[in-house]
């Protein structure tokens, strides 16, 4: 009796330690674009240091040295689906749209599409904050269900306006 018990008591530690990395969270991968990108591929973008990054930090908090510039619809397709997703933005505005279309909560829309036939899982709508007299920022995060891809376009009233990405997040 005494060695069934014994042996009892070894195989739960064993199965309780052996369960814990089963359970633990996946590591988060942040691309801040100064590095080579891995994990994930963009469509209608390109990489370069935007003229409002440096010592002012005009790109506000969330932008700053090279990040991934768009003018249009950017789509992000991850190698592995990835159940948390964030990023900062900053875009370009001149005053009369700043004026015209305050308070800029629907600058950014996000479509989050799930892996294999799953589709569009739901659309985001976020908007964004005035950091200086042409640029605004904002940050968006994502948890949830996996996703395989995200696509990100502007609102109406303020396209064709420029603007950048960085700071990415997300399980690699």
């Amino acid at each position: 009796m005494k060695i069934k018990f014994s042996f009892l008591l070894v195989l739960l530690l064993a199965l309780s330690l052996g369960v814990q990395p089963a359970v633990a969270k996946k590591p988060l991968t942040t691309v801040t674009f100064d590095e080579p990108v891995v994990g994930v591929s963009f469509d209608n973008g390109s990489i370069y240091e935007p003229w409002c990054s440096g010592p002012l930090n005009l790109c506000g908090p969330h932008v700053d040295g090279n990040a991934l510039a768009s003018t249009g619809t950017l789509t992000l397709t991850f190698d592995k689906p990835t159940t948390v997703i964030e990023f900062g933005v900053a875009v370009e505005l001149d005053y009369v749209v700043w004026s015209d279309y305050q308070p800029w909560d629907d600058v950014f829309i996000v479509e989050v599409y799930g892996p294999g036939q799953s589709g569009l899982r739901e659309t985001i709508v976020f908007g964004v904050t005035p950091v200086s007299e042409f640029m605004m920022n904002g940050y968006f995060t994502y948890s949830g269900p996996a996703i395989k891809s995200i696509v990100i376009r502007l609102g109406e009233p303020y396209q064709p306006s420029g603007w950048y990405l960085d700071n990415l997040v997300f399980h690699g």
